[in-house]
């Protein structure tokens, strides 16, 4: 299924009014939760906003990122999407399952070429700057793993869309996958070695 930006902005914002913070109030877990919603509202408005002033190439990054900061929170059990059963496909944003159009305007190719290479930088630099946090015996050393697992093949499934010149894919999946190890390490499920200015800590 093919798909275009703004539809992905669609489905993000159908995620956002879907969502409620599982943690009860007075939990640490709580105000990471609220930290993370408030991550993926913060980029959806950033990417409505360059999409309506014609950024259409920091709009979609702004999407995919934000989009990889909810997917953490709702992997990592803190943060619940009531999404009715009959239009879950819908609401999947798995970007290895769909892809986007690649129908970027020509005049904004030169700015979509530089990010999603710089984006690819960034994000290589990134998984080598952070080691797993959790103890070897604790539930979530696990799941740190998996989320460096799906980093990485983020990353590596981006540098194939950009090896083919699909630059519109290759910056969401790098996107996305810098959005979810960002919000991991915010939530302490990695330590920074390196690198430090990379995550928003």
């Amino acid at each position: 299924m093919r798909f275009t930006s703004d539809e992905y902005g669609r489905i993000f914002k159908e995620h956002l009014n879907s969502c409620s913070i599982l943690p009860y109030p007075e939990s640490p877990y709580y105000r990471l939760a609220d930290e993370i919603m408030t991550m993926a509202v913060s980029y959806v408005n950033d990417g409505g906003s360059f999409v309506s002033g014609g950024d259409l190439v920091n709009g979609h990054a702004s999407y995919a990122y934000g989009f990889g900061w909810l997917d953490l929170g709702i992997k990592a059990g803190l943060i619940r999407i009531a999404v009715p059963a009959a239009t879950e496909s819908a609401f999947s944003p798995d970007l290895m399952r769909f892809e986007f159009e690649e129908d970027m305007p020509a005049e904004l190719f030169d700015k979509l070429f530089e990010k999603t290479n710089r984006y690819q930088r960034m994000l290589t630099a990134a998984l080598s700057s952070v080691k797993t946090a959790p103890d070897i015996e604790s539930p979530l050393h696990k799941f740190a793993e998996n989320i460096a697992e799906i980093t990485e093949s983020y990353l590596d499934s981006g540098r194939k869309h950009l090896a083919a010149e699909r630059y519109v894919n290759a910056l969401a999946h790098f996107s996305y996958g810098y959005g979810l190890l960002d919000g991991a390490v915010r939530c302490g499920h990695f330590i920074i070695t390196g690198n430090r200015d990379l995550f928003t800590v």
